[in-house]
Order: C-alpha cells, then sequence, then structure tokens
C-alpha cells in the first residue's frame, strides 16, 4: 500500500500533463556492450506545460523510447521543439512518444513546407529569420 499524505491521496504520486519541450543542447553519451554500440542521448530543454510557469530540465530518452524512436532522437537539434509530459510540481519532464517528430513521422503541414521551399527560386528568405552580417541564415 502506497504511503498516503491526507485523506488518501498517494504521497508520491507523478501528475504528468502535456507540455512543449525546446531543446537548448544535446549531449550523446555512446559505448560499446558485447561487441555492439550504445549510444544515448540527454538533452537540455526549456520546458512549458500546458498550464505554469516554464521551467529548464534534463531530458534524457529512456531504451524503450530509443529502441523505438532512436532514428528521431538523434535527429533532435537546438531549437526543436516537441511534446513532453510534464510534472510541473516537482519540475520533471519526459519525452511523450505518441509525438510523431521522435518517429521520423512528418506531419502533412511539415511536408508541404518541405515541398513549397523546394519550389522557391534561389535567395529566397527562409521564413521567420533573417541573415546575419555575414550573410548566412541565423535560425530564431
Amino acid at each position: 500500500m502506497p504511503h498516503t499524505a491526507q485523506e488518501g491521496a498517494p504521497v508520491f504520486r507523478n501528475e504528468w500533463t502535456a507540455g512543449t519541450a525546446t531543446i537548448i543542447a544535446k549531449k550523446t553519451k555512446g559505448g560499446t556492450s558485447s561487441g555492439q554500440s550504445a549510444i544515448r542521448f540527454s538533452f537540455v530543454a526549456e520546458v512549458q506545460p500546458e498550464s505554469g510557469e516554464p521551467f529548464r530540465t534534463e531530458l534524457e530518452a529512456p531504451f524503450r523510447l530509443l529502441a523505438s524512436h532512436g532514428s528521431g532522437l538523434a535527429r533532435l537539434g537546438e531549437y526543436d521543439v516537441v511534446k513532453v509530459l510534464v510534472d510541473a510540481k516537482r519540475q520533471r519532464a519526459r519525452f511523450d512518444a505518441s509525438d510523431p517528430q521522435l518517429s521520423g513521422q512528418k506531419s502533412s503541414a511539415a511536408r508541404d513546407a518541405f515541398d513549397a521551399a523546394l519550389a522557391q527560386p534561389p535567395g529566397t528568405p527562409i521564413s521567420d529569420s533573417e541573415p546575419g552580417e555575414d550573410g548566412r541564415i541565423i535560425r530564431p
């Protein structure tokens, strides 16, 4: 029986709600085990719960998520926004495995944006970005 605080409420219960996380930094941890490579990813993320204040935390991909979504996690980089499950009280977050971006599946809007960008002539500015002093595009 779990410990209870008051009126039968569990003390150690996480209350996961939906949110988003913007990737700030990524660290790849690698090694070998039994002749096979074992790669793990850790991310610093700015987490925005559906309600409440944003916070910064480390997201780690558990092995079960790596097995099914490893290539999607490998492609994540700075400024990418992903769906997460958030425990705002404890300022914890974890990847939401239902996010199509993690499985490598792109939404129809992403495919349409890709096709539209491909159809543009050379020199067309990237939406929501401006060239820096050296002429290179700076990501927002």
